[in-house]
């Protein structure tokens, strides 16, 4: 019976709003810790068990010592899997590493988005949105440069989909809403509202690409003193 509570407790943590989470993870704890005082004999009944011949272990194992013992492991086992379950489901999404990946952004207007967060405020339930310098080079949106945003379909196109940067600002949220965007609910600095969140940052090219336009632009220059001395050899 405990058993299948804990089960019911699992399959409770993964269907809720995540701004549970914390809650139900308390009580997995607690749920857990009483299986385990429950049972606290099992281990001495086990230990005594494996030091008997196979004929006695056939009689415990019928026994009401017997049943405690397959009662007791059975919820261990469960225990253990619950805890797996709880701290896979507490682990943050969030993604400290810099720096943020040009592949999870958009250029626009010479700068760099960031659709960080599907609300405008730090805390919302278990989730806490970072502010934009969490990551080296990033900051808030000015008014002025939130008059033209990115258009949706620029974030949509982008290998993770429109949320592909929410991990690196959020500590839970990996979506964001593309129906409030849509409609023009954008917004940077944070004023405790659910409107989507967007940090911006210089437009840089990175070493390795500005590597690469000098190579072509010496190789351009060759190109053309070759193309000159063919010229005149004619």
């Amino acid at each position: 019976m405990r058993g299948l509570f804990l089960f019911v407790a699992i399959g409770r943590t993964g269907v809720e709003s995540k701004e549970n989470t914390k809650n139900d993870v308390e009580e997995m704890g607690r749920i857990i810790g009483n299986c385990l005082l429950f049972r606290f004999e099992f281990g001495r009944l086990w230990l005594t068990y494996l030091t008997q011949s196979s004929d006695s272990r056939n009689l415990k194992l019928g026994s009401v010592e017997g049943e405690k013992m397959k009662s007791g492991l059975k919820c261990f086992v469960l225990a253990v899997a619950a805890f797996v379950a709880t701290s896979g489901q507490a682990q943050a999404a969030l993604i400290a590493t810099d720096p943020v990946p040009q592949s999870v952004t958009v250029i626009h207007n010479g700068l760099r988005w960031a659709w960080a967060s599907p609300v405008a405020r730090q805390f919302t339930g278990s989730n806490e949105l970072k502010v934009p310098s969490f990551h080296t080079g990033w900051r808030y949106a000015t008014d002025q440069e939130l008059l033209s945003i990115p258009a949706l379909s620029l974030f949509q196109a982008l290998a993770g989909g429109s949320a592909a940067a929410v991990p690196y600002w959020n500590t839970d949220f990996t979506h964001v809403d593309e129906s409030d965007y849509s409609g023009g609910f954008v917004r940077s600095t944070p004023d405790n509202s659910n409107w989507e969140s967007l940090y911006v940052t210089d437009s840089l090219p990175e070493p390795s690409s500005i590597a690469l336009l000098g190579l072509g632009a010496v190789g351009l220059v060759l190109a053309e003193r070759r193309r000159r001395r063919r010229a005149r050899d004619a």
